[in-house]
């Protein structure tokens, strides 16, 4: 028979004496110098009993679950784990999640490994066990073969087997984890600002303690943990330490020898208005998380632009995603596909080269390869398309959930960021597509719409991506005789949207088109967050226009969704020629 664990502490420490499984005797003396060394130490520095709750078995569960899991689907199970507490994309995971030191630090590693800040990329027990190895040893909060022990134990996949249903056990467990780990950080708080007070009776100090402590509870119960304390004091954003991996001001200017050159959208009435286009990956200096609107009426070119806008960027090397709530999947390829096959590998029609070389191909031959009786040219075409974008490193992330909502969307995006950390920039087609959200107002459409306009500016910041939203106008307004220029207030159901965007564009057809084919249109620049720019390609710089540019008029070729002609630098330089100063 076996004794409960303290009781065998005890008979182990000579304290008590055992035999056949019975307590036949207690060390009175030994007993005694216990309890007096251990009132000295309460006094002088209290570290003793606190009661917790047993969360080990949850621990056990949600990493085992990630650490015998393929490392893509890992990726996306520590992205749940990390949205159910709210964590921002690029902050680490509180370490009062955990209870023990040793899957503290396996969970640390696993979290570093997860935000990019460790070698290997994979989320696997050779790669965390590498990275461990590859830090510092002083550095080490356990010995390298208890870590290697344990990180083996739960990788096991008969680990996670024993303790039932994978994936019912996950969802459990995270529920428990939450709930248990806030309880035992509120009782370990309230046990440890008493002891505070006892070795420090500076009120003050015990206060700031509570009260910290009280925003990570309350972050971790409510999976807002990324929206706590993240105060940052300005002295040490310049020279010190602002926390949340980001390099301080004088390292990060120091570091930049040379300007990053933004990612063009392809639209140069777009990338005017934010910075030159998308910024490309930098670690420890985030610059990405903003809201740009792109409004039309139907049949005006929306989706064109916003595949035009996505492949543009892929092209420039980026990972970028695009939501569709409005065409199935292979309708949004079809269009990427024409648009890349112009852009990468010829910007002549297949037909107009000779047949050793190849050409671009068009939406429709895309929808009916049959009618070409061309499909081993076309076929060859699109096999080009992706030799080209994987030599340029761009990637091109697409997903068309059914009857989704904003929740699904955002849901979808935190997936593509989890298994991709390197995502730039997502296109959404389109706002007004979406169904009714949880929670929305059954009552009033703008309040909903209202909402859904703010989870995906969040969602922005919370990824640390720029989002291109395309949205639909109310008809009034929207022709180009109706008004000298159409108005936020357009944009359909609210104008919440621009009023979160960075920057907001109001498109419609232009009152000079009589070209049916090619669609002239004006892109108005109604809402800009910042300054107007544009990369200026022999300084190496983004150079401000002076004064405002208004209106951009570009033209759309919608067999390839891609943009045929925009004015934008055109007008701008022949501004500046007028007027130099």
């Amino acid at each position: 028979m076996s004794l409960p664990f303290y009781i065998q502490k005890a008979v182990d420490l000579g304290l008590l004496a055992e035999n056949e499984g019975k307590i036949v005797e207690v060390n009175k003396d030994a007993v005694e110098t216990v309890m007096a060394s251990a009132r000295l130490v309460e006094k002088l520095q209290p570290s003793t009993i606190i009661e917790r709750e047993d969360t080990l078995n949850q621990e056990a569960i949600v990493l085992s679950r990630c650490l015998s899991s393929s490392s893509g689907v890992a990726r996306e199970l520590w992205s749940q784990l990390r949205t159910a507490f709210g964590v921002g994309h690029g902050q680490e995971l509180p370490e009062n999640l955990w209870s023990s030191q040793v899957f503290r630090t396996i969970a640390k590693e696993i979290d570093m490994t997860f935000i990019g800040e460790r070698t290997g990329k994979t989320i696997s027990k050779n790669s965390i066990i590498t990275g461990y190895e590859s830090i510092v040893k002083q550095s080490y909060s356990v010995s390298f073969s208890d870590f290697c022990e344990t990180i083996s134990e739960l990788a096991d996949p008969e680990t996670i087997k024993s303790f039932g249903d994978a994936e019912s056990e996950w969802n459990t467990a995270l529920d428990i984890l939450k709930q248990k780990r806030v309880s035992s950080l509120f009782k370990e708080t309230l046990y440890l600002s008493n002891q505070l007070l006892k070795t420090d009776p500076n009120l003050n100090k015990a206060l700031e303690f509570l009260h910290e402590r009280t925003l990570e509870g309350i972050g971790m119960l409510s999976g807002s943990i990324g929206n706590q304390g993240q105060v940052v004091d300005l002295t040490q954003a310049i020279v010190g330490d602002p926390g949340a991996g980001r390099l301080n001001w004088a390292d990060y200017i120091l570091n930049a020898r040379i300007q990053d050159q933004p990612v063009s959208t392809g639209v140069p009435a777009f990338d005017l208005d934010i910075e030159g286009g998308v910024a490309p990956p930098r670690p420890h200096m985030p610059r990405a998380g903003r809201l740009m609107i792109i409004a039309a009426r139907t049949g005006v070119g929306k989706t064109a632009l916003g595949v035009h806008v996505a492949a543009s960027l892929a092209k420039g090397g980026l990972t970028v995603g695009f939501l569709s709530a409005e065409l199935e999947i292979r309708s949004i390829e079809e269009r990427l596909i024409a648009n890349l096959s112009k852009a990468l590998v010829n910007p002549f029609h297949w037909r107009r080269t000779t047949p050793d070389k190849l050409g671009y191909v068009t939406v429709g031959e895309l929808e009916l390869p049959g009618a070409t009786k061309a499909q081993d040219r076309i076929a060859q075409i699109v096999a080009e398309v992706s030799i080209r974008l994987d030599q340029v490193n761009g990637k091109m992330l697409i997903e068309a959930p059914w009857g989704a909502c904003v929740d699904t969307c955002i849901n979808t995006m935190r997936s593509m960021k989890a298994k991709n950390p390197e995502l730039r920039a997502v296109v959404l087609d389109r706002f007004h597509a979406l169904a009714r959200h949880k929670g929305g107002s059954a009552s009033n459409t703008s309040a909903m719409l209202e909402d859904r306009a703010y989870r995906l500016m969040t969602a922005a910041k919370e990824l640390d991506i720029d989002l291109f939203v395309l949205a639909q106008m109310n008809r009034i307004g929207m022709d180009a005789n109706s008004s000298a220029e159409p108005q936020l207030n357009e944009i359909r159901g609210t104008d919440a949207l621009a009023h979160v965007s960075h920057a907001t564009w109001l498109i419609r057809k232009s009152k000079d088109d009589d070209d049916k084919s090619s669609r002239k249109l004006e892109v108005w620049h109604s809402k800009v967050r910042g300054r107007q720019s544009l990369w200026e390609e022999r300084e190496g710089i983004l150079e401000s226009i002076k004064g405002f540019h208004e209106k951009s008029v570009i033209s759309i070729d919608y067999e390839t969704a891609s943009l045929e002609s925009d004015d934008t630098i055109q007008e701008i330089k022949a501004r500046k020629q007028s007027n130099p100063f």
